[in-house]
């Protein structure tokens, strides 16, 4: 048996004492952060959560729809599999830093489900029978820690769902592993680079790259809302979302109108009505950077300044490689 259930206060998902249980080891949704898959959070940042260098951060709204759908959705794949599951808190025996909160487990304990309710891209990748590659590696972890040949994913989008299966993959697995001990190891050292300044830069990059996406979406969306706003109306709402038509005076041009009423200033005059200065500080870029992908790569760098001792009987270093895909892995 690879897997030991957790009972009590701690296995209740969402619980203080899970919580707890939870920053103690790397949860299954850890997994695609660690190895570097991850679209909502970086390595670095999750080594400051484990160490308690960064409090939690609050559910971002994708989070709380999927925690709010999910029960509707477990019903569903029950209706649809007939299998009854429950969820299920257990930890993988071998190296008990890896966990997982499964969304259900069948009574004879022979399937796993993890639930999605995610946005429309990632649930049209399940659609067209792939798993989203940013969770692809939280079912791995799953299947790690209860030792199952294969699974289920069932991704819903609020009133449908599609189920895949998930196949046992070994080789990624022994990667997930050696990732996470490496991993761990840091967070024990609460040292995570000889470079924090090429770290703390590489996820300002990446978080930076994640806001320019999101604006795009959010541009595209408004001109969209905006276009079935009629010429005619000045306001539209519905669906908790409201579209105003406003129209504002233009500005003064005071420089015309000086010069207008023939009123001429001079520096002097100028600094004397000056309001007391301010400090800003301005975060860029830079060209090469915007080439080259080794800021990203700095990321999964944990080249520690005084390596602690590993839990494996050999530990070899850990470098970091650019995939040919979206995002890094860890690789010994």
């Amino acid at each position: 048996m690879t897997m030991r259930i957790i009972t009590g206060p701690e296995s209740i998902q969402g619980s203080a004492e899970w919580l707890a249980w939870r920053q103690k080891g790397l949860g299954a949704s850890e997994a695609p952060i660690i190895m570097g898959k991850s679209h909502y959070m970086t390595p670095y940042t999750l080594f400051k959560l484990k160490t308690g260098i960064m409090p939690a951060p609050k559910p971002n709204p994708a989070q709380l729809r999927g925690h709010a759908l999910e029960p509707k959705a477990r019903i569903a794949y029950q209706q649809l599999t007939g299998n009854v599951v429950v969820p299920t808190t257990a930890e993988y025996v071998e190296v008990p830093i890896l966990r997982a909160s499964l969304d259900g487990m069948s009574f004879h304990e022979d399937m796993i489900v993890e639930i999605k309710c995610p946005g429309a891209e990632a649930h049209q990748s399940a659609l067209n029978g792939v798993v989203p590659a940013c969770f692809a590696d939280q079912c791995q972890q799953q299947l790690l820690v209860t030792g199952l040949p294969k699974m289920h994913y069932y991704s819903f989008d609020g009133e449908k769902g599609v189920l895949l299966d998930v196949v046992r993959n070994e080789a990624r697995i022994l990667e997930i592993i050696t990732a996470a001990n490496a991993f761990w190891d840091h967070v024990m050292s609460r040292t995570w680079s000889t470079d924090e300044w090429a770290a703390a830069a590489a996820e300002w990059i990446m978080a930076s790259q994640a806001v320019e996406h999101a604006e795009e979406m959010e541009k595209q969306a408004r001109a969209i809302l905006v276009s079935m706003l009629p010429g005619d109306q000045t306001k539209r709402e519905g669906s908790g979302v409201s579209v105003t038509r406003v129209t504002r005076k233009g500005a003064v041009d005071y420089d015309a109108l000086l010069k207008a009423k023939e009123v001429g200033l001079s520096d002097t005059d100028l600094e004397s009505f000056r309001k007391g200065s301010s400090e800003s500080i301005k975060v860029t870029v830079l060209k090469e950077a915007k080439a080259s992908p080794a800021p990203v790569a700095a990321l999964a760098s944990l080249k520690a300044a005084t390596p602690p001792k590993s839990p494996s009987s050999v530990k070899p270093a850990v470098t970091a490689m650019q995939p040919e895909d979206e995002g890094f892995i860890l690789t010994v």
